[in-house]
C-alpha cells in the first residue's frame, strides 16, 4: 500500500492520463459511448428489479446517465442523487420538481436536503478509472468513498478507455462491486 506524496503523486499522473484519454474520444463518440452504457445498464436485471436506485447528474466529460435516471422514474422507481452540504455527502431525491443546483466543484444536485436513511439497491457510481478489482479513481475529494461505504451494488460507469490494469488504492477507498462500459459489464473481483 502506497501512502503519502507517492500516492498522491501517482494518482495525478493516472488522472492526467485518463482525462487525455476520455478527451481524445471526441463528444460524438462520448454520446454514442454513454448511450451503450445505458442500454447495458437497463438491461441488467440487478438494475430492472430494484425499485431504488442511487445515479449521479454527470460532468461534462463522464457518461450521462440522466436519460437512464428518466426513465427509471417513468418505471415508477425512486431516484437519488449525491448531494454535499455542511462537509458531508448523502442522498437527494431527483424527479420532477426537485430543483437542481450547482455545487461548487461543478456538478449539480438537488437544493433540498436529503432524506435520511436512504439506502439505494443499485448504485451507479462516476469515476475517472477502474480496475477489474474494483478500484476506483476519483477526483480527489474522498467524497464517493464516504458515500459508498456499506454499499454492496455499487457500479462504477465509465468508457472503456478508463479501465485499467491497477488503480493505486489508499485505506479509505471503498471499491465497486461492478463496472459497465460501452463494451461490457463485469464483476469485480473484491
Amino acid at each position: 500500500m502506497h501512502r503519502g506524496a507517492p500516492m498522491r503523486e501517482e494518482k495525478a499522473r493516472l488522472r492526467a492520463v485518463l482525462r487525455a484519454r476520455v478527451a481524445g474520444m471526441g463528444a460524438q463518440a462520448r454520446e454514442e459511448a454513454g448511450r451503450a452504457i445505458r442500454e447495458r445498464i437497463a438491461a441488467w436485471g440487478r438494475w430492472r428489479a430494484a425499485r431504488t436506485v442511487g445515479g449521479f447528474l454527470p460532468l461534462r466529460d463522464e457518461p450521462d446517465v440522466r436519460p437512464l435516471l428518466d426513465e427509471a422514474l417513468r418505471e415508477g422507481k425512486r431516484v437519488y442523487v449525491p448531494r454535499i452540504a455542511g462537509g458531508g455527502i448523502g442522498w437527494g431525491r431527483y424527479g420532477p420538481g426537485v430543483r437542481l443546483v450547482r455545487h461548487e466543484l461543478g456538478f449539480l444536485q438537488p437544493e433540498e436536503e436529503g432524506e435520511r436513511g436512504v439506502r439505494p439497491e443499485v448504485v451507479l457510481v462516476p469515476g475517472l478509472g477502474f480496475d477489474r478489482a474494483g478500484r476506483r479513481l476519483g477526483r480527489g475529494g474522498g467524497w464517493y468513498d464516504r458515500l459508498l461505504v456499506g454499499e454492496a451494488r455499487a457500479v462504477g460507469v465509465c468508457f472503456a478507455c478508463q479501465v485499467v490494469e491497477a488503480v493505486p488504492e489508499e485505506e479509505h477507498d471503498v471499491r465497486v462491486a461492478y463496472v459497465v462500459t460501452e463494451q461490457g459489464f463485469f464483476r469485480c473481483y473484491t
